[in-house]
């Protein structure tokens, strides 16, 4: 599918675009992939899906392989919940500063 949509071999899909939204993905080189949706007319998300793998991702899954997702009552879940949310948080707010 993706192949179909990239048009070529050597290009990446990175991101698909309807009229009521946007599709953004990033592929990490461990093939990872996150995914976020958008208004259709937002600039490109890869950089905000990247710093999620550079950040909570890799400090919370990658760094620590024992952590049962799918327990409830995790030890630290809060922690990283709201790590993701300032991280998205901080994100928009340098959006909204580098906009004229």
């Amino acid at each position: 599918m993706v192949k179909k949509l990239s048009g070529r071999d050597s290009e990446q899909f990175t991101a698909y675009c309807t009229s009521s939204y946007k599709f953004h993905l990033y592929t990490t080189p461990t093939n990872f992939h996150f995914i976020m949706m958008s208004d259709p007319l937002a600039d490109s998300l890869r950089g905000v899906l990247r710093q999620l793998y550079v950040g909570p991702f890799l400090a919370y899954v990658v760094r620590n392989p024992l952590v049962d997702w799918d327990r409830e009552g995790q030890d630290g879940q809060e922690s990283r919940e709201k790590g993701v949310d300032n991280d998205l948080a901080a994100a928009h707010e340098m959006d909204n500063l580098a906009a004229p």
